[in-house]
């Protein structure tokens, strides 16, 4: 732990006692993958499958195209959740980019 503390910085990492649930878990999964930015590939790797069962035994595991279909799914949802919000502001919206 305190090797990891030393990784972290001064963060330190708590550990929180969560009964497993693989909803629970998808759901973890697919927000750390977009979150960080990682490819969807990875979750295909053996290492990367051995590192999930060494963590729960009775994962299950999603390919990669499934992830990648809920992350367009969340990602669909989002954004027509935004649309609606912008249907509906009190003034107009002015978007502005630094290229």
């Amino acid at each position: 732990m305190q090797q990891l503390q030393s990784i972290m910085g001064s963060h330190p990492v708590e550990k929180i006692n969560i009964p497993f649930c693989q909803q629970a878990f998808i759901s973890a999964f697919i927000s750390f993958i977009v979150a960080n930015n990682i490819s969807t590939q990875v979750i295909d790797s053996p290492e990367f499958h051995f590192m999930l069962l060494t963590l729960h035994n009775d994962v299950v595991i999603l390919h990669h195209t499934t992830v990648r279909g809920i992350i367009i799914m969340a990602w669909d949802h989002y954004f027509y959740e935004m649309q609606m919000e912008m249907k509906t502001a009190s003034g107009k919206i002015s978007v502005t980019m630094d290229i």
